[in-house]
This record gives C-alpha cells, structure tokens and sequence, in this order.
C-alpha cells in the first residue's frame, strides 16, 4: 500500500515538475559577435543594442562574447510583424 501512495506521488510530481533540460546542451555551436553582424549585416553597435534589450541572448566564455545558432534562429522567428502608422 504504501509503495503505491509513493509510486503515485512521484508520478504526479513528476508531471507538475518536468525534468529541465541542460543549459549548455552537448553539440551546441557558438558564433562570435562578428560573424552574426556579418550575417545579418548589421553593426556591431545594433547586436550590442539587440542584446542589452533582451531580443538576442549572449554568452561570456573565455573573455569572449558568444551566440549560440539555436538562440539566433529562435529569435529570427519569434520577431512579430509590425505595422507602422503616421502620428495624427
């Protein structure tokens, strides 16, 4: 009795719970902030200001500022459309 109380609490608690996945997954690559500007061709100075605003997510290894792909690709997609209209 007691095993099945245990076994349904941890299934519950493993649903309310999921397991999180890694930080820094295994296989992930990383671009330098040169060559995302090169990509998308922008300025330096714009992917510094993407960056402090929250769009893009940038990670310090080494000294060295770095993007992941994943993260430029899910901000790519995440970026709604805006319209655009004349102040009255």
């Amino acid at each position: 009795m007691a095993e099945l109380v245990i076994n349904a609490f941890e299934s519950v608690v493993s649903r309310l719970n999921p397991p999180k996945q890694p930080e820094n997954p295994k296989g992930a690559e990383y671009v330098t902030r040169k060559e995302v500007a090169e990509t998308f061709k922008f300025s330096l100075v714009t992917l510094n200001r993407l960056t402090k605003a929250g769009t893009l997510t940038a990670y310090r290894i080494g000294g060295r500022v770095l993007y992941r792909k994943d993260d430029l690709n899910k901000a790519l997609t995440a970026i709604p459309n805006l319209k655009y209209r004349r102040a009255k």
